[in-house]
């Protein structure tokens, strides 16, 4: 009887082996539906279909080549797998700290929850009044103090220029700059996306930038300290938007890659608005100390909601 000379059989794929692999592609396909969107991988799965399949099937070296390294591939597929996985159910952020609860509400109100007291800027020129459904606020660009912006002080002594600009801050609790330990609201569930309504009176349109957060600094003694307790949410432009005499809905969907679930930990100031003179033609006269001719701008707000 001759001995076998040391030439290896070559064994065939196991059905089992076909199977993890296929079944390793299809969770991949899943798993990147969930992690990135249709927008990337319709066309790549397109890719795949238009060039890889006919290859697949019309080249005879391509499909030895995926059996010959199908074991390599199929685990190459479920440390990708593995690795999405771990992306996705990652252990969320641990909040430094937690504002007051939401309940269970799909939505939270913030004209009911948080309060139009952080005025901005021009303080004296602005003027708020709680209407019945809405927030009505009147904007005379006289550029009167007392004048609440970065650069209130200079050496050391108020600024008596004006910031040429106003705006109001939804905090929660009233008043709260970031100085209540038991200020803002834990919005982490409610996190997807904001919506509020808006228009002007008085003038034909106006151009007002919308705003969340950034409530995380204060004034002591001329200088620019943090807050003792903060916002958790830094300050997001919404977008200017340009209101007019109707009533407009506006809507800004919230990315976790940009503004994760940790800036929602504790949101004290929930919305804001600020109009500019730059922004809506407003001249100042040649010392910088007031308008050339002065605007007044009445602006509605109603219907803001952070909701899932």
């Amino acid at each position: 009887m001759k001995k076998n000379s040391g030439m290896k059989v070559k064994k065939g794929i196991s059905n089992v082996q076909w199977m993890l692999f296929v079944i390793g592609l299809i969770v991949l396909v899943i798993l990147c539906f969930q992690k990135f969107g249709n927008a990337i991988v319709f066309p790549t799965i397109g890719i795949v279909v238009a060039i890889i399949i006919p290859v697949l099937i019309t080249s005879k070296p391509f499909r030895n080549f995926i059996k010959r390294y199908l074991r390599e591939f199929t685990i190459l597929i479920f440390i990708f797998d593995l690795l999405l996985i771990l992306s996705i159910i990652r252990i969320p952020p641990q909040c430094i700290r937690k504002g007051k609860p939401t309940g269970s509400s799909d939505s939270i109100s913030v004209l009911e929850k948080y309060d139009p007291s952080g005025i901005m800027g021009d303080v004296g020129d602005i003027q708020v009044e709680r209407m019945i459904g809405f927030h009505r606020f009147i904007y005379k660009t006289y550029g009167r103090g007392p004048h609440e912006w970065d650069y209130k002080y200079i050496a050391d002594s108020l600024n008596p220029l004006p910031a040429k600009f106003a705006g109001v801050m939804y905090l929660n609790p009233p008043n709260n700059w970031g100085i209540d330990p038991n200020g803002g609201f834990d919005l982490r569930r409610l996190s997807q996306r904001i919506e509020w309504e808006a228009r002007c009176d008085e003038v034909d349109s106006v151009n007002v930038e919308f705003i969340i957060g950034g409530v995380n600094w204060i004034w002591e003694n001329a200088e620019k300290v943090g807050s003792p307790y903060p916002c958790s949410m830094p300050r997001v432009s919404l977008g200017i938007k340009t209101l007019t005499s109707e009533w407009q809905h506006f809507e800004y969907k919230f990315s976790e890659s940009a503004l994760p679930k940790k800036y929602f930990c504790s949101v004290v100031g929930g919305f804001a608005w600020v109009i500019s003179w730059g922004s809506n033609g407003i001249e100042i006269n040649e010392n910088g100390t007031k308008p050339v001719q002065p605007k007044t701008f009445i602006i509605d707000i109603r219907n803001v909601f952070y909701k899932k």
